[in-house]
C-alpha cells in the first residue's frame, strides 16, 4: 500500500529540520561533504546532497570517506561534514577522528542513530554512539529527536554555528549525533521545496583567528638578548597564522629557520631544509630556540634539541596541542592570529646564521655525490627526482616516506605541504590525498607500497570530481622502515612479523579501477615520466625500488 500523508508529513519535516542544519553550515563557512550511503541518514543525504554551497560526493567506504574530508580540511582549514548511518558507519570514522584531534584539523561528524527508544532492545544496526569517540572530539552533541517547533529550528541552526565555531576554534573534530525516527522518505514535493529554502543563501568565511597581536614583553626580552637564536619549524599548516608568524619574523630580523619535510612549504633565504640531516655537524650552538609546529619528525633533530637542555626553548603555537620535550621547553606562547613583533634585532650576520646557511651548502654539495656512488634505483634516487618538480601541493605518507624526504635539500620548495603527523598511521593516506586534491589545485602525493595497500578503497571514488593528483609509490617490497630498529639479525621471523613482505601486482589493481599508470624500474624511466605525465586527473607512478641498497644508501649518509 501506498506511503499514509502521516509518513510524508514527518518525513517532510525531517527533511525541512535537516535542511535547517546544513544551511546554517553553509552560511557558517562549511562548503565540502563527504556522505555514505544509509537509511537512516536520509534526510541529512538529502538537505546536504541538495545545498548549492556545499560539494556533496558518495563515498562507500566510511573510513576512506573520514580521511577524504580530513585531507579537505588540511589543505583549506575549513571543518568538512562527514555523514553516515546509524552502526558501525561512524565507527570507521575512528582513525580520522584521532588524526583530526592530533594534528589539530577542523572536522564534523554528522551520525544518523536509531532512537532512545530502540536503545538497548536488539534492535537491527543499532550501537551505542553517544560519545562514539571517546575524548577526541573538541565539543559533542546528541541533537535528541527534531521536534517541529520555531525553538526545534533556531535550535538545530545554532548547532550548525556551534559545531563549526568549536571545531575551528579548538583545532579538531565535532561529533554531532541525530537520532532518527522512521519514517525517513520525503515526498518529491519536499525535495522540489529544498531548491526555493536554498536560493538566497549566502555564506561567510568564518574568522579562524583573532587580529593581529603585539608580542609579549617576555618573549621580545628573551629575542632582543638573543645573540644566535634559531627558529625550529615541525609540522605546520600552511593556514595555521604560524606559518605567517614564522615568515615575517625571518624576514623581519633574518633568523636562521630550520625546516623539514613537512615544513618545506616554510621557505626563503633564512630557511634551511634538512636541517636534521647537517645540524649535528653544526660549529655553532643556539642560545635561543623558537619552536613553531608540532615536534619534529626527526630523530636526528628530537636528538639535537634533547642535548640543548642548557638553552632556553620557546613553544610558539596557535593552538594547545601538546608539543613539548619533557624536561626542555620552559616557556609557551599560544597565539591566535598574527603576531607583531615590533622591534626586533637583525640576525642576518649573526654567527648561527651564517653557518646554518654554510652547514647547509655543505650537505646540499654532498648530495648529488651519494646519489650517483649507488648505481641501482633506490628509494632515495626515486624521491630526488620527484622533489625536484614544482609542487603547489606536496602530501606525504607515514614512516620511510616523511624521512626520506627530510634528507633531500629542497631548493625548489612546495607551494603546501600536508602529511598526517597527528597519529602518523599509514592508514588513510590515498583517501587524505585525494581529500586535499578535492580542495588543492595540483597535488602530489608520494607514499609507500604498504601504505598504498592499506587503502585500496580510496580508488574506488578516483573517477568521481575533477582532480588533478599524481601518487607516487615507492615500492621497496615491505615496510623497510623496521630495519632502523637495533635487531642483532634481519631473519625471515623478523621479515616476517615486522617488513610484512608483499608481491602484490599493483599495475593490475590500477587497471581494475582505469587509472593512469606507469611502473618505473629506472631513474631515466622516472625522469621520462616526470617529464610527460599527463596535466589532469589521477595518475599512479610505481617505482620499484631496490630495498636493501636503499637501506645501505641511508647508512653512508649518517
Amino acid at each position: 500500500m501506498p506511503p499514509s500523508d502521516s509518513h510524508y508529513d514527518h518525513a517532510g519535516n525531517l527533511l525541512r529540520w535537516c535542511a535547517r542544519l546544513i544551511r546554517s553550515f553553509a552560511e557558517n563557512g562549511v562548503n565540502r561533504a563527504y556522505i555514505s550511503p544509509g537509511s537512516r541518514s536520509t534526510p541529512l543525504t538529502f538537505a546536504a546532497a541538495s545545498c548549492p554551497l556545499i560539494t556533496s560526493e558518495m563515498v562507500l567506504d566510511e573510513r576512506s570517506a573520514g580521511f577524504r574530508a580530513l585531507g579537505s580540511a588540511k589543505a583549506t582549514g575549513l571543518p568538512a561534514l562527514l555523514i553516515c548511518t546509524s552502526g558501525t558507519a561512524a565507527a570507521n570514522y575512528y582513525p580520522a577522528v584521532i588524526e583530526a584531534r592530533q594534528s589539530g584539523t577542523p572536522l564534523i561528524v554528522c551520525s544518523a542513530d536509531r532512537t532512545p527508544l530502540e536503545r538497548n532492545t536488539g534492535a537491527n544496526q543499532t550501537i551505542d554512539q553517544l560519545n562514539l569517540f571517546g575524548n577526541y572530539p573538541v565539543f559533542f552533541h546528541d541533537a535528541g529527536e527534531p521536534g517541529d517547533q520555531t525553538e526545534d529550528f533556531d535550535r538545530v541552526a545554532y548547532l550548525a554555528k556551534q559545531a563549526v565555531e568549536q571545531s575551528v576554534n579548538k583545532h579538531g573534530p565535532v561529533h554531532l549525533n541525530f537520532p532518527f525516527r522512521k519514517p525517513l522518505e520525503p515526498a518529491s514535493a519536499d525535495l522540489d521545496a529544498l531548491n526555493e529554502f536554498y536560493s538566497d543563501l549566502s555564506p561567510k568565511v568564518p574568522g579562524f583567528y583573532s587580529g593581529g597581536t603585539r608580542i609579549p614583553e617576555w618573549l621580545k626580552s628573551r629575542i632582543s638578548n638573543a645573540e644566535n637564536p634559531v627558529a625550529v619549524c615541525g609540522p605546520l599548516a600552511d593556514h595555521d597564522p604560524m606559518a605567517a608568524n614564522i615568515r615575517s619574523l625571518a624576514d623581519k630580523t633574518g633568523v636562521a629557520v630550520w625546516t623539514e619535510s613537512t615544513s618545506l612549504h616554510i621557505s626563503g633565504s633564512n630557511a634551511f631544509s634538512a636541517a636534521s640531516q647537517w645540524v649535528k655537524n653544526m660549529p655553532v650552538k643556539p642560545d635561543l630556540i623558537l619552536r613553531f609546529g608540532g615536534l619534529p619528525t626527526s630523530r636526528g633533530m628530537i636528538s639535537f634539541l634533547q642535548n640543548q637542555k642548557d638553552v632556553p626553548h620557546v613553544v610558539i603555537r596557535s593552538d594547545a596541542h601538546p608539543s613539548e620535550l619533557p624536561g626542555i621547553t620552559n616557556e609557551r606562547f599560544e597565539c591566535q592570529g598574527l603576531i607583531d613583533w615590533g622591534e626586533l634585532p637583525d640576525f642576518r650576520q649573526s654567527e648561527i646564521r651564517i653557518a646554518s646557511g654554510q652547514s647547509f651548502d655543505t650537505y646540499r654539495a654532498q648530495w648529488p655525490e651519494w646519489l650517483t656512488g649507488e648505481l641501482a634505483f633506490t628509494d632515495l634516487h626515486a624521491i630526488d627526482l620527484v622533489m625536484q618538480q614544482q609542487h603547489a601541493t606536496l602530501m606525504l605518507s607515514n614512516s620511510l616516506i616523511v624521512r626520506d624526504v627530510d634528507r633531500v635539500p629542497v631548493t625548489t620548495s612546495p607551494e603546501k605541504v600536508i602529511s598526517n603527523r597527528g597519529a602518523s598511521g599509514i592508514d588513510g593516506i590515498t583517501s587524505t590525498a585525494l581529500g586535499v586534491a578535492d580542495a588543492a589545485d595540483q597535488t602530489t602525493l608520494i607514499t609507500g607500497d604498504l601504505a598504498f595497500l592499506h587503502d585500496i578503497s580510496a580508488l574506488h571514488s578516483v573517477h568521481t570530481g575533477n582532480r588533478n593528483l599524481h601518487i607516487v609509490i615507492i615500492n621497496n617490497g615491505g615496510g623497510r622502515i623496521f630495519r632502523m630498529l637495533p635487531f642483532d639479525c634481519y631473519d625471515e621471523r623478523f621479515r616476517e612479523l615486522f617488513e610484512t613482505p608483499q608481491s602484490t601486482d599493483i599495475a593490475t589493481i590500477c587497471r581494475g579501477f582505469g587509472v593512469d599508470f606507469q611502473q618505473i624500474t629506472k631513474r631515466s624511466e622516472l625522469q621520462n615520466r616526470l617529464d610527460n605525465l599527463p596535466d589532469t586527473g589521477i595518475r599512479i607512478t610505481e617505482c620499484v625500488t631496490d630495498g636493501l641498497k636503499s637501506d645501505r644508501l641511508r647508512k653512508s649518509m649518517n
